[in-house]
């Protein structure tokens, strides 16, 4: 059996809660899939920044 998750926020809240600099458009999600594209958000060089991922 497969987990599932969800992210209600909006993209806006999302990225006032992690400061990148992206400005990605992903809808809010209550039934993520494992092999559905999901946001994060990884620190690099300093930096927070946002990938879709699978």
């Amino acid at each position: 059996m497969c987990g599932r998750f969800a992210l209600q926020a909006s993209p806006e809240q999302v990225k006032a809660l992690f400061a990148y600099q992206e400005h990605p458009n992903f809808p809010p999600r209550a039934n993520i899939a494992p092999t559905e594209p999901i946001a994060i958000v990884v620190r690099e060089g300093g930096q927070n920044h946002f990938h879709l991922m699978r």
